[in-house]
């Protein structure tokens, strides 16, 4: 898995939450991009971590980043995924277990009646972040 490339020099946590990623900082931004490669390599700690979480983890990680190196808008989950992991990053991974829930698109294309289960995630609360996963976010950490 390929790393994201973060900036040498200075980091500034961001005022969280964060709401506008163009009204960022460099330092701010470069430390997003820090936390963002943290996540996505973060399999390689001596914690195991479940495939799936992992996997996640990873396209989110560089989904996000992407989106922030092209400067592109993010949409209100994917803001609100950014600012879970911002403010969570510290936690053992079974609190961030608790956090949201979260269901591959890969997963979705194995089941039979994939649309019907679509219809189901969206009636309880899952938005889909493009071509990642269907993702929820639980308890007082909701995005519109």
């Amino acid at each position: 898995m390929n790393r994201i490339k973060v900036p040498f020099g200075r980091k500034k946590k961001p005022k969280l939450p964060v709401v506008d990623i163009s009204a960022l900082s460099s330092m701010e931004f470069d430390h997003l991009l820090y936390v963002l490669n943290e996540l996505a390599t973060g399999y390689r700690d001596a914690h195991p971590m479940p495939y799936d979480i992992r996997t996640f983890h990873q396209l989110i990680a560089f989904h996000l980043a992407n989106k922030l190196t092209k400067q592109h808008t993010f949409s209100n989950i994917e803001l609100g995924i950014l600012n879970v992991i911002l403010e969570n990053r510290h936690l053992p991974i079974e609190e961030r277990k608790k956090l949201g829930d979260f269901v591959l698109l890969d997963e979705i294309d194995k089941k039979n009646n994939s649309n019907e289960f679509i219809t189901k995630l969206i009636e309880n609360g899952f938005q889909l972040v493009e071509n990642i996963a269907y993702v929820r976010i639980n308890n007082n950490n909701q995005c519109n």
